[in-house]
């Protein structure tokens, strides 16, 4: 999706982001190239939310034995670094598990990936032996013919039982557009007063 030319902001939600922890980082599963390659446009947006984190019930601090806050923050250090600009946050209640990625254009989203996939290795890795059965909904705009942009999505195979469905909504019932969807979890996810920002990954 980072490859369609007008997309300029995204935003990347996960309870987790697995980055130089148990021998895997995320980022050297094309996530970082493909990240790198908007990095030249000064107007192209990235926004990351995570937290899943333990958290201390007595100081609702995140507990010291947590692996998965170091592990965001190496994420995050690595992608400076490489010269990657980004907004970072985390929930305010620590228990941030939505796994979502939103593409937008000019500040309006038209297309999403919502599912169960963390940025980790059991749902990026296609090398590793360790994986989990994924399951994600893409939702995208019509216009856009994006379901060339996405690759195999434009071809079902009908003896595969794990290929992928292609559905549309119905006009024929009062529902809301695919746009519409889009912009509801984008405002969903975006709620600041469920968010803060986060610069502790420059400690």
């Amino acid at each position: 999706m980072l490859k369609f030319e007008a997309v300029n902001e995204v935003v990347l939600c996960s309870g987790y982001f697995q980055e130089d922890l148990w021998g895997y980082s995320v980022l050297d599963d094309d996530v970082l190239q493909a990240l790198k390659s908007k990095a030249d446009n000064e107007k192209f947006k990235i926004n990351f939310i995570a937290g899943k984190f333990k958290v201390d019930k007595k100081t609702q601090q995140v507990d010291s034995e947590d692996v998965w806050f170091p592990s965001y923050k190496n994420f995050l250090k690595r992608l400076n670094a490489e010269g990657v600009g980004f907004e970072a946050y985390i929930a305010k209640d620590k228990n941030w598990h939505a796994k979502v990625a939103l593409f937008l254009i000019n500040g309006v989203p038209i297309a999403g990936i919502v599912g169960s996939s963390n940025m980790t290795r059991p749902a990026v890795s296609e090398t590793d032996t360790f994986f989990n059965f994924e399951c994600d909904v893409v939702i995208w705009v019509g216009k856009y013919q994006l379901n060339k942009v996405f690759g195999g999505l434009a071809d079902p195979v009908p003896d595969d039982p794990f290929s992928p469905i292609i559905a549309q909504v119905n006009p024929r019932y009062p529902q809301p557009k695919e746009d519409e969807r889009l912009m509801a979890i984008y405002n969903e996810v975006m709620k600041l007063e469920d968010l803060e920002s986060f610069d502790q990954w420059k400690d």
